[in-house]
């Protein structure tokens, strides 16, 4: 009898051992392995598989219970958790992560050691500003260029590093394998000479283990070629009339672009194509001449826009930069023996008003070479604020119908003709002013001195 108490005693004992042994190597499943990376002052959640309703989440830097679930959870208002659901998962929440946060989080019960969740990796994403050595859209292939990025409040709790990345995938480390251990300010800088390569966007990334962030620095954020230079030429000068067939020629030189280049062409108010979208892969040019009849809305300043991407910028171009529209008709009609006031828009300084000629022949219809030919030119109410003169164009010949040697004290009126044997170069227009409309005379343009033409 008493063997068999003894007997009894040491199997009861026996059993026990067997529980508290069991309970001892519980194993704890993960769902995940801290698959992010966790941002300071930021908040984070960890998920775990569990097997018992009693457990502690244990910080890695001190080893700290943070949270007890027994079974309900009793956190901080940096730290809660839940207790595990139906699949027998807990979550452990963060509220603002902290250096103290980085490393093996444990999850332990009261009478087990702690077994892994996950190791949680913290980083602090800098502020940064990017600066240029030379104006960083004026920039010529071979010239030396420096970018400096000023970094300020990175950490990793493990290794950092820094990448700037410019134009086409041209990458260059600044910093490696750099470890610190609290936020950190840093100035990198870059020296390179440049290429068509190295134009294009400005990148820089940071790294903390094995995350790469891309980081939106102020400043300079793309390399651009200086940009194109142009000249603009036109078959007709001075004030146009509404429905003159007008061609403006574009000479486009030195541009290159790393997206899709093209080219707009401002007349007054109206916008059109010059040179549609196209792949650029070198420093090009391009001559371009655009023909339209020309309207009210012409009227101004004649600009090129050249697009590169998402980039609009205006050049500054040589040559005829304005297109004067004067109108045919003026807006009222005038009363005899009464004032009128007429307007027009000029851009130069030195003009003349030439209110009206007529131009006579002696001969109609068709000449044939050797034919004498008198033109008479009645010219009325012209006034001048230098020296005046008048040339006759027949065709493509040019001569002096009024000499310059008579000053213009008053309005004046003249009756000039001219005499001449007909030949081929005579053949064409007779150039001269309406009887019926005013029109301004651009002194600089048309006078070879300063006087009036």
């Amino acid at each position: 009898m008493i063997l068999n108490q003894e007997m009894a005693s040491l199997w009861m004992v026996l059993i026990d051992s067997i529980i508290l042994w069991s309970a001892q190597f519980v194993t704890v499943s993960t769902e995940s392995l801290c698959p992010e990376i966790a941002h300071l002052s930021g908040s984070y959640n960890i998920s775990a598989k569990i097997v018992y309703d009693h457990f502690v989440w244990v910080r890695p830097s001190d080893n700290q219970n943070v949270v007890t679930c027994s079974p309900a959870c009793s956190g901080t208002t940096t730290y809660s958790a839940t207790q595990k659901n139906t699949e027998n998962i807990t979550t452990l929440t963060i509220g603002r992560v902290q250096f103290g946060d980085a490393g093996t989080w444990v999850i332990s019960n009261t009478s087990s050691r702690g077994v892994p969740a996950c190791y949680l990796t913290v980083a602090g994403l800098p502020n940064c500003a990017i600066t240029s050595s030379l104006s960083y859209d004026s920039l010529e292939p071979n010239s030396e260029l420096t970018l400096v990025a000023n970094i300020r409040g990175y950490y990793c709790s493990k290794q950092a590093g820094f990448e700037l990345i410019t134009g086409r995938d041209v990458p260059e480390v600044l910093l490696k394998n750099h470890t610190v251990t609290d936020v950190t300010d840093i100035v990198l800088s870059s020296t390179f000479n440049v290429t068509l390569k190295r134009l294009g966007n400005v990148q820089l990334d940071f790294t903390c283990d094995n995350a790469t962030f891309n980081l939106p620095c102020h400043g300079v954020s793309t390399l651009l070629k200086s940009p194109p230079e142009c000249d603009i030429s036109s078959s007709r000068n001075g004030s146009l009339i509404p429905g003159t067939s007008l061609t403006l020629t574009v000479n486009i030189t030195n541009y290159y672009c790393t997206e899709e280049a093209a080219f707009d062409l401002i007349t007054g108010s109206v916008q059109q194509e010059l040179v549609p979208r196209h792949h650029v892969v070198d420093i090009n040019s391009t001559v371009v001449s655009e023909t339209f009849e020309v309207t009210s809305v012409h009227d101004g300043d004649v600009k090129v826009n050249f697009k590169c991407g998402g980039i609009h910028r205006e050049l500054s171009c040589d040559g005829d930069k304005k297109i004067i529209v004067v109108s045919t008709e003026c807006p009222a009609i005038a009363h005899f023996s009464g004032s009128y006031n007429i307007s027009a828009k000029i851009v130069y300084d030195r003009f003349a008003w030439v209110l009206g000629c007529d131009i006579s022949s002696s001969r109609n219809g068709s000449l044939i070479p050797g034919t004498s030919l008198t033109l008479t030119v009645n010219i009325t109410n012209y006034y001048c604020t230098e020296e005046a003169a008048f040339d006759l164009i027949t065709g493509s010949v040019q001569q002096e119908l009024v000499p310059r040697h008579h000053v213009v004290r008053h309005i004046n009126s003249t009756v000039v003709s001219e005499t001449f044997e007909v030949t081929s170069v005579h053949d064409g227009d007779v150039k001269s002013t309406s009887n019926v409309a005013a029109s301004i005379v651009n002194l600089a343009a048309t006078a070879t001195e300063d006087n009036c033409r």
